[in-house]
C-alpha cells in the first residue's frame, strides 16, 4: 500500500473570529487529527473577502467566477480537501450571511463535473437555544454537501444519539436572576456531537482513499 494522508478542512462561517462556531469547528479537527493518516486544517471565513453571488451566470459557461476576491484560494482549500466540515452560527433560523456567500459563490464546482464530487461532509452548528434552529441549519448545509456530490456523515456515538451534526446552545437555564447563559465550551453535548463529527467525516474519508489506492 502506498502511503498517503488524509487532508480534513474545517471552515467557520461565524463573523466572529474566535468566538463558539471557531471553538466547536476546531474539536472537531482535534478529534479528526488523531486518527493516523490524518491531517487538519481550520479557515475561518472572517479573514477573506467574500462577495455575494451576483447572478452573472458566467459560471455556466466556464469554470470560474469572474468576481476577483479570496474565493479562488478558498475553493483550492475545497479542492485539496478529503473532508470538509462546515460549521456555522444560527441567523435567524439558517446560516450565516457570511457562509452563504461562500455557498453561493462555488456553485460552478458543481456546474462543471462536481469538482467536490465523494469528498467527505459534516455539519455544526451553533445556536442561542437548545432548539433554537440548529437541525435546519445543519440541514442547510447537508443541502448543500449534496449539491455538491458529496457524501454526508453524521456523528456516531451511541444509539441514543439522533443529532444530524455538532449541535451547540448557549441557553444553560432559567434562575432567580433570569436566564442564564454559557460559553459552548461549557456544553457538553456540542463538545461531544462535534468531536463525534470530526471523527466521522476523518473515518470515512480515510476509508475511501484506501480504497481508492488499492
Amino acid at each position: 500500500m502506498s502511503s498517503f494522508h488524509v487532508k480534513i478542512l474545517g471552515i467557520s462561517g461565524s463573523p466572529r473570529k474566535g468566538k463558539n462556531t471557531d471553538f466547536l469547528v476546531k474539536k472537531a479537527l482535534d478529534a479528526a487529527g488523531k486518527i493516523e493518516g490524518v491531517e487538519t486544517e481550520f479557515v475561518s471565513l472572517a479573514d477573506y473577502k467574500i462577495a455575494p453571488c451576483d447572478g452573472c451566470n458566467h459560471c455556466l459557461k466556464e469554470a470560474r467566477c469572474p468576481i476577483e476576491d479570496d474565493m479562488q484560494f478558498l475553493v483550492q482549500k475545497l479542492l485539496e480537501a478529503d473532508g470538509i466540515i462546515i460549521g456555522s452560527p444560527v441567523y435567524h433560523l439558517t446560516v450565516s450571511g457570511l457562509l452563504k456567500n461562500f455557498m453561493d459563490r462555488s456553485r460552478y464546482l458543481k456546474m462543471v463535473e462536481f469538482k467536490l464530487r465523494d469528498k467527505v461532509g459534516g455539519a455544526i452548528a451553533v445556536a442561542g437555544l437548545r432548539h433554537g434552529g440548529q437541525e435546519f441549519t445543519i440541514s442547510t448545509i447537508h443541502n448543500y454537501f449534496l449539491g455538491m456530490g458529496m457524501i454526508v456523515v453524521g456523528p456516531v456515538i451511541n444509539g441514543f444519539s439522533v443529532t444530524l451534526g455538532g449541535t451547540g446552545s448557549l441557553y444553560q437555564g432559567v434562575g432567580e436572576s433570569g436566564v442564564k447563559w454559557r460559553k459552548v465550551s461549557d456544553d457538553e453535548v456540542a463538545i461531544s456531537t462535534s468531536e463525534g463529527i470530526g471523527k466521522r467525516v476523518a473515518e470515512i474519508a480515510k476509508k475511501l482513499k484506501l480504497s481508492s489506492e488499492k
